[in-house]
């Protein structure tokens, strides 16, 4: 969620929030296995501790909320694809990690289309465009059109003026590491970790 307040403090201009699950009803999801998790690297250093997670089943029943919550623009495209087909999926950490890069585009997308920029007026029209075609689509068949090409992350392509080389950067390696984490006919996908996607985080606020 981001403010729409001009001249927000630094750190202030926003926050995240999960609401993937949000309104979902009992019979939509299945909760049926535990899983030790191993301490992960934290992006400032340090380790996290060991844990134990679930892994929840979503059904066909899923898109129950996404019309209020809106989070099916964010969902990885294997589960979007899962529930155009009316087939049940496993939720795994790689669809959560999706997620937060598809939230760090449209993040990115957002500030332009609402603040002050340097595009002139065809230039910000076609931003606008951009932004609608990935984030303001509403159904299931025009969200995963969407993700052909992970094409929120080529606001970096048509529009470079709106970040910081960083942020190219950065958007860039996630763009490399979503399409080698899909299977091909000649190659079998690595699926995203916390610690790659990590690791890319830090490389670009090392160069900031």
């Amino acid at each position: 969620m981001l403010t729409t307040e001009p001249g927000s403090k630094p750190g202030t201009e926003g926050f995240l929030m999960d609401l993937d699950v949000a309104r979902l009803e009992n019979e939509s999801i299945n909760v049926n296995t535990e899983i030790d998790v191993p301490p992960l690297r934290r992006p400032g250093g340090g380790m996290t501790a060991s844990t134990v997670t679930t892994h929840t089943t979503f059904g066909p029943n899923v898109m129950r909320g996404a019309p209020v919550t809106g989070t099916a623009q964010f969902m990885a495209a294997d589960i979007l694809q899962a529930i155009s087909m009316g087939t049940s999926i496993q939720h795994e950490p790689k669809h959560d990690i999706e997620s937060f890069i598809y939230v760090l585009a449209y993040s990115v997308a957002r500030k332009a289309v609402i603040g002050p920029t340097n595009l002139d007026t065809d230039q910000k029209k076609q931003l606008q465009s951009h932004f609608h075609y990935n984030f303001g689509r509403m159904t299931l068949f025009e969200i995963l059109a969407s993700r052909k090409g992970y094409m929120p992350l080529t606001i970096r392509k048509y529009f470079p003026g709106i970040m910081s080389a960083p942020m190219i950067a950065l958007m860039a390696t996630l763009d490399d590491l979503l399409d080698y984490s899909k299977s091909t006919g000649i190659r079998k996908g690595v699926p995203l970790t916390h610690e790659t996607v990590l690791s890319a985080f830090d490389d670009a606020i090392g160069k900031v």
